[in-house]
């Protein structure tokens, strides 16, 4: 009996191994320069604003903006990958419980796959319907948002709050709460640099 658990075990193992490497390679393959459309697009609706667009602002900040784009999305996958993650673990621990229970094995095991059949496939799901839901956020409500930030503080708003905002366009990818207290940092930080250059540029 142990060598069967033992056996199922590292199906879930592998076949979790399998879903972390699909998700890893579709986003190296799909994701490649999410980034550099974020910004393009951004930057494109920043550039509807007159006084940004005469003042020099957008070519001073792009360098800037493709670099936190891209932290950004290396943030935004490192999320998704830790949820799979603890998708899998949630699996592994019940295949545990299952070998520490002192009742019949195989209604463990029957009781077991009925409460827990779905997490494999619940994570490959999330795999392939994210990669095209992030997408979609980055490209579109995301890019806006970024543009609306830095407009909020050419406006006298202050980097936290554009920062704020920005992040706020994010909500439907779920962030991990530990990756996204990095990620506030992060823009925060990134916002800030912005605001230097807005008052520079602008004369605010």
């Amino acid at each position: 009996m142990r060598h069967i658990t033992i056996m199922l075990v590292c199906i879930f193992l592998l076949v979790g191994s399998g879903i972390s490497f699909l998700f890893a390679q579709s986003a190296n393959e799909d994701l490649a320069r999410l980034h550099s459309i974020f910004v393009e697009k951004g930057l494109k609706k920043l550039s509807e604003n007159p006084a940004i667009r005469n003042s020099g602002v957008i070519e001073k900040i792009e360098p800037l903006s493709i670099s936190y784009a891209a932290e950004l999305v290396s943030l935004l996958i490192a999320s998704q990958q830790k949820k799979l993650t603890d998708l899998m673990g949630q699996t592994r621990d019940t295949m545990q419980q299952v070998q520490a229970t002192k009742s019949s094995w195989f209604g463990n095991m029957k009781n077991m796959f009925m409460q827990k059949k779905d997490k494999i496939s619940q994570a490959a799901s999330q795999a392939k319907n994210w990669i095209p839901e992030l997408k979609n956020t980055l490209s579109s409500k995301a890019a806006s948002a970024y543009s609306e930030a830095i407009n909020l503080m050419a406006s006298g708003g202050t980097p936290n709050s554009a920062a704020e905002k920005f992040i706020a366009s994010l909500d439907r990818l779920q962030i991990d709460s530990a990756i996204k207290n990095k990620l506030q940092t992060t823009t925060n930080q990134h916002f800030k640099y912005i605001n230097n250059i807005l008052k520079s540029s602008l004369g605010k």
